[in-house]
């Protein structure tokens, strides 16, 4: 119960902070309220019980983004994994330089299993080197989010 509770006192705190922040860029149609985001952690466990959720906001830090078009992004799992995250009918982009910033985005979050030749291409996408692309062999299941919303503290 404890943990619970840090989460929504984090989240509400966090929240309030970009409410506060006049450097708040905002992406999409969708107006994300950061009031009512949730910590990725809070997704798992939603996914847990499901395949999908939708209407569905989180906050996080990008790990990563796209490096030719920024149509893409990642966060950190508190599983140690990584979240993709994909703008509704591409309709978005994220700017590149991005990464180690905080955001929210509002959508549905989803299993997904991840083909080897999308994953080889996010890899690339991400800048990684050859040697780290031709290691990937096998199709991955993730946990994948689709925002029609995002607002970045840049």
């Amino acid at each position: 119960m404890k943990k619970i509770i840090s989460i929504v006192m984090i989240c509400a705190f966090s929240a309030m902070a970009f409410a506060q922040d006049s450097k708040m860029q905002n992406f999409g149609d969708y107006k994300v309220d950061p009031t009512i985001a949730k910590e990725a952690a809070v997704v798992i466990d939603l996914l847990n019980a499901q395949t999908e959720v939708q209407d569905v906001t989180i906050i996080g830090k990008v790990n990563s983004v796209c490096q030719a078009k920024g149509c893409w992004m990642t966060i950190d799992l508190p599983n140690g994994e990584q979240m993709t995250i994909k703008f509704k009918d591409y309709g978005f982009f994220m700017p590149k330089d991005c990464s180690g910033k905080s955001v929210i985005a509002h959508g549905k979050t989803f299993k997904k299993t991840t083909s080897v030749a999308e994953l080889k291409h996010l890899a690339e996408d991400a800048g990684k080197t050859k040697k780290e692309i031709k290691k990937i062999k096998a199709p991955k299941e993730e946990i994948r989010f689709e925002a029609d919303g995002v607002i970045l503290n840049a």
